[in-house]
């Protein structure tokens, strides 16, 4: 009931979101049937990357958000290459990748994450990492990929941008996560950001930026982050005060 209420919300705001499966399902493949259906990702919540494909379009399709299967194979980071199972997404008028089997990795011991890169992606973006596809509709809307379309998205990290990187973070504290994303559009830009952030320390004034328009005060002198060098990705883990 939660899934279809959560979904309710979202498909009535004409956004697409794989985060009630991500947050609620972990990966498995093992000879279980469960597995690669429905059952697995929205009532085992195990599954396999079918699992949390045919769940999302279940959910989706539930609430008039049109979604299909996608079939082909995808290449991690480590160059291995497997069969893989997907989603394309339309929003509004505009189709779009989403792979919630990829938005849910586990880090380096094994604990779960959750993410948005593989979130409303079009082609170019996809086929980075998706290949032996094919679908019969474009997705060449870059304007509603997740960190675009909540301005989490910086070809640069200069003074005039901080107050954007401080609201997205004050948004996210005002949803009720402890986390919060921005991407960089390439490795240089990235790498300038973190110095800036980091090195040079800026990200206290922007935590200080963010508490005057968050709900919760916010702890402004420390805070833990992580970097994915692969997408250009900054995560922000924040707490806030008791």
């Amino acid at each position: 009931c939660k899934a279809l209420e959560s979904f309710n919300e979202i498909a009535t705001d004409k956004e697409v979101s794989d985060v009630y499966i991500v947050n609620s399902c972990t990966y498995s493949d093992t000879d279980d049937i469960h597995e690669a259906s429905v059952v697995g990702a929205l009532v085992t919540s195990k599954a396999k990357c079918s699992g949390y494909a045919k769940a999302l379009k279940l959910l989706l399709n539930r609430f008039g958000v049109e979604s299909v299967l996608v079939s082909g194979n995808a290449t991690d980071y480590s160059s291995n290459t497997q069969s893989h199972m997907w989603n394309a997404v339309r929003i509004n008028s505009s189709w779009c990748y989403t792979d919630p089997t990829w938005n849910d990795p586990v880090n380096d011991d094994g604990k779960a994450l959750s993410q948005h890169i593989f979130f409303n992606m079009t082609e170019d973006m996809l086929r980075r990492t998706h290949s032996d596809f094919e679908f019969n509709y474009e997705c060449n809307d870059p304007s509603i990929y997740y960190y675009i379309i909540n301005n989490a998205f910086f070809t640069s990290c200069e003074k005039d941008n901080h107050p954007t990187v401080a609201a997205v973070i004050a948004a996210a504290v005002n949803n009720g996560e402890e986390k919060a994303e921005i991407m960089f559009s390439d490795k240089e830009a990235a790498d300038k950001a973190f110095e800036c952030l980091f090195t040079d320390e800026n990200i206290y004034r922007i935590l200080e930026t963010a508490n005057l328009s968050t709900d919760s005060e916010l702890v402004t002198d420390r805070i833990k982050y992580t970097v994915n060098e692969n997408e250009n990705l900054i995560t922000f883990y924040f707490s806030v005060k008791e």
